[in-house]
């Protein structure tokens, strides 16, 4: 409530002046909390019915009716979100403003909630009992882009060129006709947004997370997943073209592959 306020109020502030707004929303996130006033909570519990409930575990609450609680406070967010557009829309510079929405990791299981109840990371791997967020498989790395901008950005269009957070500011700087840091590992991906063609790419993509085994994972038309250090470490080969939910481990029968990859 007190972040959308204030980014309410930077919006009306600075309406009349270029601006640049950081909007880290802390919901949804485990632990699962949402004023028991909200609206929204009462139909979701109702449509939930009975659930487990979340006993509580370090800093996570307990919370009787976790999912319920976790829609409720996706609704609210969406709602938070609607109130900027329509104070935009409202001060007259929603087509002059460019909206990005984006989650840093996959779903969770912190918290008591279900990642398959909300069918939230549909095909990708990552399950019980870590969700998807401390794991490198595609469902803890792999979300969605949203991008707005009425009247330069075409509605409804989908890419699936790939990019990674770290774009985020390169792509910045070329709104603002400005330049990042040139020893940057971004790239400016607007290009994609405006339609046209992406010349500069990633040649390759890299994650470490050294939580939960130790993990590293390198996507360069495979996908390379190790866990544990040194030349003994655990390695997972994927090939995403044809197994973008991480079935079958190719690391025996394409030891090439994974000498290329793994360096």
């Amino acid at each position: 409530m007190r972040f959308t306020q204030a980014a309410l109020s930077f919006i009306k502030t600075n309406k009349d002046q270029p601006f640049f707004l950081y909007w880290p929303t802390t919901i949804p996130h485990a632990g699962m909390d949402v004023p028991n006033d909200d609206p929204s909570l009462a139909d979701y519990r109702q449509a939930f019915g009975k659930e487990k409930p979340f006993r509580g575990k370090g800093q996570y609450v307990a919370q009787s009716t976790p999912n319920a609680v976790r829609a409720a406070m996706i609704t609210r967010m969406d709602r938070d979100i609607g109130k900027m557009v329509a104070l935009l829309k409202e001060l007259g510079i929603e087509k002059n403003t460019i909206i990005f929405f984006y989650s840093d990791n996959g779903p969770s299981t912190e918290g008591g909630t279900s990642v398959d109840i909300f069918d939230a990371r549909g095909v990708l791997r990552g399950g019980p009992p870590l969700g998807a967020k401390h794991l490198l498989y595609e469902g803890g790395i792999r979300v969605p882009l949203i991008v707005s901008w009425p009247g330069r950005i075409k509605p409804k269009t989908i890419s699936d060129v790939q990019f990674a957070l770290w774009d985020f500011l390169p792509t910045a700087c070329d709104l603002a006709k400005t330049r990042a840091a040139a020893k940057i590992e971004g790239i400016s991906f607007l290009p994609t947004l405006l339609g046209k063609p992406q010349i500069k790419l990633h040649d390759h993509l890299y994650w470490e997370w050294v939580l939960f085994g130790d993990q590293r994972a390198i996507r360069k038309g495979w996908k390379l997943i190790t866990f544990g250090r040194g030349l003994n470490c655990r390695k997972e080969l994927y090939n995403l073209k044809n197994d973008i939910g991480e079935h079958k481990n190719l690391a025996s029968i394409q030891p090439e592959k994974v000498k290329e990859l793994y360096r």
